[in-house]
């Protein structure tokens, strides 16, 4: 029975996902999702708010 792994990458734009077989090394799947046009100005805001405290 083949193992996997799940690799996540949450960044300010964007969040990445990559599945990969352990054995092999081989990426099985992969997929981006970029939430900077549904909400990411909201986020930038507050990113902005922080670093001035």
């Amino acid at each position: 029975m083949a193992k996997y792994s799940i690799g996540l990458d949450y960044g300010t734009l964007s969040a990445i996902a990559i599945l990969v077989d352990i054995e092999t090394g081989e990426t099985i799947a992969q997929s981006i999702y970029e939430y900077f046009g549904k909400g990411g100005n909201d986020v930038m805001r507050r990113l902005n708010q922080l670093r001035r405290q």
